[in-house]
């Protein structure tokens, strides 16, 4: 996929640009408001028509799917489930050790 990137002398006030919407929480298309010495201060959103400081877009790195991440994924996976395996048999260690009846019986035994 090819991106387009405006070159910098193309960036005028009443342009557009495209930006980080706070209001939308996504890249939307919107008009440029005002610039200080060539950099853009404020924009409008063109979907919502909220006005806001100028957010630089944030970029989405695509998933990987092939089959390294597949195997990674599988990988991850087994590892959650080995540490989860490992705490609970942990947990019931320390049940089995001494039952709480036992240690109330205890407690309560005359000195």
């Amino acid at each position: 996929m090819t991106t387009y990137t405006r070159p910098a002398d193309d960036l005028r006030v009443g342009g557009d640009i495209d930006a980080q919407c706070g209001k939308c929480r996504q890249t939307t298309n919107h008009r440029i408001v005002s610039m200080v010495d060539g950099v853009v201060k404020h924009v409008i959103c063109l979907t919502c028509n909220s006005k806001h400081n100028y957010r630089v877009p944030v970029v989405v790195a695509p998933k990987k799917t092939g089959p390294a991440a597949k195997v990674k994924a599988a990988t991850k996976a087994a590892r959650a489930s080995r540490e989860s395996a490992a705490q609970k048999e942990t947990m019931e260690s320390k049940a089995i050790k001494e039952p709480k009846a036992a240690k109330s019986a205890a407690s309560k035994a005359p000195k």
